[in-house]
């Protein structure tokens, strides 16, 4: 029998370190008294590299744990007209495909997760998340408004009701809502009917999801950007781009997970305001060399340090306006 808490996680040949991390934070940071069950679809190249044995190593220092892998390489030959005939990476397809590769008595929430994120606290509030009563199938944390998302809406089939984008790196996913709403077959229709057009797995979800995703917090899905994005809005505005500005700056004080968007990703030298967790967690796992971060030069590590300052300075003010927003109500 499975437990309550699941997460799944999908990965290619070259997310094995940065999985390697996010797998970590999330065990670091569970409820111990608790069984966790962690799910990994994986391409071939990920396994031939022995990326299977680095996660059970990890997982084997946590006796409450346990993880389970899915080859989706066969899964994605099923579908190579639909799947890649637009030159990007097929592997983002993993958790969309879900159904093809999670044993077919798994029940319940289930909570993806991107192999780029850190994760700070225990996920009960998402693992408990009451999805069914609310007639929601998903939730996520918003990304863009519509206007945003031309080459979406182009589409013409993305149904005014679904709200504003969403972004897919963090979402929680009733299977038994999944299964019986035959989403797979859904999203796959989709990719095939635009299959020469540049889309994403979150723009199918998006579509096809419709007006069923419930809205999370951006704690749940924060992007360290934010930190040096905040000074470029008025403390005195009702929402900063999608979110109120109280949650983006709780957010940035305190998050729940931390999401490493874009190209400069932690595993290598970067100045970005959360490297540092990221960092931490790779010594931990032995994965730092001598200390010293892919990239990272005696000039670089001054230009971190001055970054730093300018971060520290960042937070300060964020505090500032968490105070001042609470003397204003």
């Amino acid at each position: 029998m499975y437990p309550e808490r699941k997460v799944f996680f999908n990965t290619d040949e070259n997310g094995i370190t940065l999985l390697s991390v996010g797998l970590y934070s999330l065990l670091k940071t569970a409820d111990p008294t608790k069984r966790l069950w962690v799910f990994v679809a994986h391409n071939q190249e990920f396994a031939d590299l022995g990326g299977i044995e680095r996660l059970r190593a990890i997982v084997a220092k946590f006796d409450f744990a346990e993880i389970a892998f899915g080859n989706l390489t066969p899964v994605l030959e099923q579908y190579r007209d639909t799947f890649y005939v637009v030159k990007f990476k097929a592997m983002m397809w993993g958790f969309p495909l879900c159904e093809r590769v999670l044993p077919p008595d798994l029940t319940g929430n289930i909570v993806y997760l991107d192999m780029d994120i850190v994760v700070r606290k225990d996920l009960e509030e998402l693992y408990s998340l009451d999805l069914r009563s609310r007639g929601m199938l998903a939730a996520a944390v918003d990304e863009s408004e519509r206007s945003e998302l031309p080459h979406l809406l182009a589409a013409k089939d993305w149904p005014e009701a679904a709200g504003r984008g969403f972004n897919n790196a963090i979402q929680v996913v009733d299977l038994d809502a999944f299964r019986a709403g035959h989403y797979t077959d859904r999203i796959i229709a989709w990719r095939e009917k635009h299959r020469r057009e540049f889309f994403t797995d979150q723009d199918a979800q998006n579509v096809v999801y419709g007006d069923r995703t419930l809205r999370l917090p951006i704690k749940w899905n924060y992007t360290d950007g934010w930190l040096e994005r905040v000074i470029k809005f008025s403390p005195f505005a009702r929402q900063w781009r999608v979110f109120p500005p109280r949650d983006v700056l709780e957010a940035i004080l305190d998050p729940c997970i931390i999401h490493y968007i874009g190209q400069r990703k932690p595993t290598s030298w970067t100045h970005r305001p959360e490297r540092k967790v990221f960092r931490r967690y790779m010594k931990e796992l032995g994965l730092l060399e001598n200390d010293v971060l892919p990239g990272e030069t005696p000039a670089r590590r001054v230009i971190a340090i001055l970054f730093d300052g300018y971060h520290a300075l960042l937070r300060a003010y964020v505090r500032f306006l968490v105070r001042l927003e609470g003397r204003v109500k």
